[in-house]
């Protein structure tokens, strides 16, 4: 049994690792390192995505919070938030993002608020990003990670609201869920 909970304890920080690492390069709200967040998106090209992903009229979504409570893998799942919870939510050499809940305040609601980057919802509380918020990745036809940043490809940025349409990954965990993009539609 003490082998089970370390085994699944180890599996909960490579997970959490990895999604730290797939959010990006830039883990400082410190503005001394902002200028390396272009400095490592340039070092990676842009993903390439077939162009069959991004469609319009999805349909009938729920929200993240929704998706976070049908977090088992392989569950089909049509997801709707906005891309933030971060100041760089895109990874520097990975197709992925991450998604965030509608209820999740961004800055740019605030009157008055001048944040360069509403969308890491810097006014709100950690932990209720962290609750309202999953990993998007794409993977390829042999159920790979895509390589390359996805920020600008076919109008992906942050704080752009989105539909994604997908299947809930065998690695998702209760607390850092990824679902494994089939379908988007940008709003």
């Amino acid at each position: 049994m003490t082998f089970m909970k370390e085994n699944t304890f180890a599996k909960l920080i490579l997970l959490s690792t990895a999604l730290f690492v797939l959010a990006g390069c830039d883990f400082s709200r410190n503005e001394s390192y902002a200028h390396e967040d272009e400095i490592c998106h340039d070092k990676f090209p842009k993903a390439k995505l077939s162009d069959n992903i991004f469609v319009n009229g999805l349909g009938t979504s729920i929200s993240v919070l929704e998706a976070r409570e049908q977090n088992t893998a392989g569950n089909k799942l049509l997801v709707e938030g906005f891309i933030g919870g971060r100041k760089d939510p895109f990874s520097a050499n990975r197709a992925s993002f991450i998604l965030g809940d509608i209820s999740i305040e961004t800055c740019d609601k605030i009157p008055g608020d001048n944040c360069p980057t509403p969308w890491d919802a810097c006014c709100e509380e950690r932990k209720k990003i962290l609750d309202g918020s999953l990993g998007v990745q794409f993977l390829d036809n042999n159920a790979t990670l895509i390589h390359g940043n996805l920020e600008g490809v076919k109008g992906l940025e942050p704080g752009l609201k989105v539909k994604v349409m997908g299947i809930v990954d065998k690695q998702s965990l209760q607390n850092a869920m990824i679902i494994n993009a089939i379908r988007v539609e940008t709003l």
